[in-house]
């Protein structure tokens, strides 16, 4: 080859590598970062920096400016992810940071300033990172980008994996699932730093130049997501696919006969391309071999529940003594009272049913309960734990479950990973909580649609998904939001049947409904909350006689007497 294209092949796959390590937190976390060229900077001048002030070999540079990229992306995950602040949030606080860098490094002495640094060229020189051909610079960037590939798959297919993309769907089903969001996404962002300073330290020894607008500007990270949209966001060879394509394009554009007076040719070649992959190809490249392979794949053959577990099984140990215990549980809202005075004990295999009209405070007292919300008043004891105020995540942990009023699936995946990503907090390996999930959509009577993504599903399927994903906890109390809501009769008293046979296992559960045959069939006792107010408690046939009761659902101001 020409020397040129030997530097058009190795530079395309630094950009292969640069989006494979982008994807960690823009793809599958969802964290979308248009400062990541930061990360490359800080690990090209570090290294850079130690080279020529203190002659250390850029091989120990390299470590020690990806150790300087860790820290600084951990103190940003920190401060983002800690505070909740995602999505366009903390793409605004990746662009912040990346400009504050930028003008750092533009009027420091040290680093050249604007003009930049030259690297020493030591000749050939490999304890120096200096080669005399460029065939050795290939194998390097070549083995970085398979180790980022191989990583990648690696989180793909783990328990990581499913769990970042749990979050990138829905995060707040995801903590509901036990799933530790800040942590998650903050490794992440720390593990995909030091992936793009190894970079950095690779740019600057092959370049032999540095200068503050390349490494840290805006440009080259926008430029990694555009490769990662075009190869396919959240997939695990598209990035690096979509950065080789559009980097090759973008060189054979500059070099076209007739046009080369055409300035910046390459962009108008990305915005095409971006175009046509946005109206064709919404999930790249890869998505689009992928559903090739699918419709020319024959149909996978339904795999039942391994013999050894043939039932799953939510068996609760049985213990003298209540599970939950809520004793005058209280939250406002801006002076708002949503829930005012709960008391409530609950024992496993016990079942207690949340009644009242809309607006009541139900899904609030569901809602504080698993840590959604935090007390304002009261206090809520799992077992001897205090519960009240701590992440759902870790009341999750502890053995509460939930459902939504609304079902909250993680529309990416399947049923079946739906399921796993629930059983991975219990168990790291993936054979394991595929059995798991397997054993309950069978108990659900869903096993048939396990492979099936979860979009294509009814609601009702729904409901019954996200039941199957909070049983794979593994909870000691299961809280129940209208989850039996969209049935139909012979759905509902399946269901109905379902959960009997889990009280029989030991299982606690808080049942939030206004199907009253449901109310009637499942609960030992029900309570009757009316304007975030705790009115009632007592058996079905006392709470429908009692004159609160029937004021609220009926309207009626004059209750007879014997209603009492």
């Amino acid at each position: 080859m020409s020397s040129y294209a030997q530097h058009v092949i190795i530079m395309g796959v630094f950009y292969a590598y640069l989006a494979t390590a982008w994807n960690l937190i823009g793809g599958f976390a969802g964290q979308h970062s248009l400062g990541h060229a930061m990360f490359v900077g800080v690990g090209g001048y570090t290294s850079t920096l130690l080279f020529i002030h203190t002659g250390i070999t850029p091989w120990i540079g390299a470590f020690v400016g990806a150790a300087a990229a860790g820290i600084l992306a951990l103190a940003m995950g920190f401060l983002s992810f800690r505070y909740g602040l995602r999505g366009p949030y903390f793409l605004l606080i990746t662009i912040a940071f990346a400009e504050i860098a930028k003008i750092i490094v533009a009027n420091l002495k040290i680093t050249g300033a604007s003009s930049g640094l030259y690297v020493p060229l030591r000749g050939h020189a490999p304890e120096l990172f200096q080669f005399g051909s460029r065939w050795p610079y290939f194998l390097i960037i070549a083995f970085l980008c398979a180790t980022g590939l191989v990583l990648s798959q690696f989180v793909c297919r783990s328990w990581i994996g499913f769990s970042l993309v749990a979050l990138r769907e829905n995060e707040p089903a995801a903590r509901a699932c036990g799933v530790a969001a800040e942590r998650l996404k903050v490794v992440a962002f720390v593990v995909s730093a030091v992936l793009c300073a190894f970079g950095g330290t690779f740019y600057a020894q092959y370049t032999l130049f540095i200068e503050p607008q390349s490494l840290f500007g805006i440009g080259l990270s926008l430029e990694l997501v555009l490769f990662a949209i075009v190869g396919g966001i959240g997939t695990v060879y598209g990035p690096a696919v979509g950065a080789l394509v559009l980097f090759t394009l973008a060189e054979a554009t500059r070099n076209l006969v007739g046009l080369s007076q055409v300035g910046n040719l390459h962009l108008i070649v990305y915005a095409i391309i971006l175009l046509l992959a946005v109206m064709f190809f919404p999930k790249g490249l890869a998505g689009a071999i992928e559903r090739l392979r699918k419709r020319t794949a024959p149909a996978p053959a339904r795999i039942p529940a391994p013999a050894s577990l043939p039932h799953a099984t939510c068996s609760v140990r049985r213990e003298n003594g209540p599970i939950l215990s809520v004793e005058g549980a209280t939250k406002r809202f801006s002076g708002v009272t949503a829930v005012s005075g709960v008391h409530l004990e609950l024992a496993g295999g016990e079942c207690v049913g949340v009644i009242g009209p809309n607006g009541s405070g139900k899904s609030t007292l569901i809602n504080v309960i698993s840590g959604v919300y935090r007390p304002d008043a009261g206090r809520i004891r799992l077992r001897d734990r205090e519960i009240g105020g701590l992440h759902p995540e870790q009341i999750c942990r502890l053995g509460v479950g939930r459902t939504h009023q609304i079902a909250q699936p993680f529309g990416e995946l399947t049923a079946k990973e739906n399921v796993m990503v629930g059983a991975f907090i219990r168990t790291r390996r993936r054979a394991e909580a595929s059995a798991i999930a397997e054993q309950l959509l069978a108990r659900m009577e869903l096993l048939h649609l396990a492979d099936r993504s979860v979009r294509v599903l009814t609601g009702a399927n729904r409901k019954k998904v996200e039941i199957a994903r909070a049983l794979a906890t593994k909870p000691q109390l299961l809280l129940l939001d209208e989850a039996l809501a969209g049935l139909n009769e012979q759905e509902c008293d399946q269901m109905i049947r379902f959960l009997l046979s889990l009280r029989q296992e030991g299982l606690a559960l808080i049942v939030v409904e206004h199907i009253m045959r449901v109310v009637m069939a499942l609960c030992d006792r029900v309570i009757f909350l009316n304007f975030g107010h705790f009115v009632a408690q007592g058996s079905y046939d006392e709470i429908l006689r009692h004159p609160e009761v029937i004021r609220a659902y009926l309207g009626k101001d004059d209750v007879p007497a014997s209603a009492g």
